[in-house]
């Protein structure tokens, strides 16, 4: 993080060139996690044994996967420190605890 803020400092590049940088480079990591686990739960949980629902479950999981990354990268790269940033990322973990389905009535599940 060093380095990034002396960059920023001199001028050297902007926040969205490190951040679309940043995502290039770790895409490969970031799509390996949700595959392996959406290969392995998958099965396990006995789903739909079709390979067109295994292909629309494990690009759910990698596109969830890369918004989440992306979201924290876009958040660390404009934000200026670490206590801005906890700022900011809050009202998105609200957002997505609000919308992410456990707060459902019975009835409509």
């Amino acid at each position: 993080m060093y380095f990034f803020a002396r960059e920023r400092n001199a001028g050297a590049y902007d926040p969205v060139s490190y951040f679309v940088a940043k995502f290039l480079a770790e895409l490969p990591f970031t799509l390996l996690g949700p595959t392996l686990y959406s290969i392995i739960v998958y099965w396990i949980a006995d789903l739909q044994n079709e390979a067109g629902h295994f292909f629309i479950f494990t690009a759910t999981l990698m596109l969830l996967s890369v918004n989440v990354v992306t979201l924290g990268l876009a958040i660390s790269a404009f934000a200026p420190s670490m206590e801005v940033a906890s700022t900011m990322g809050a009202p998105f973990l609200v957002i997505g605890i609000l919308f992410s389905g456990y707060y459902m009535y019975e009835d409509s599940l």
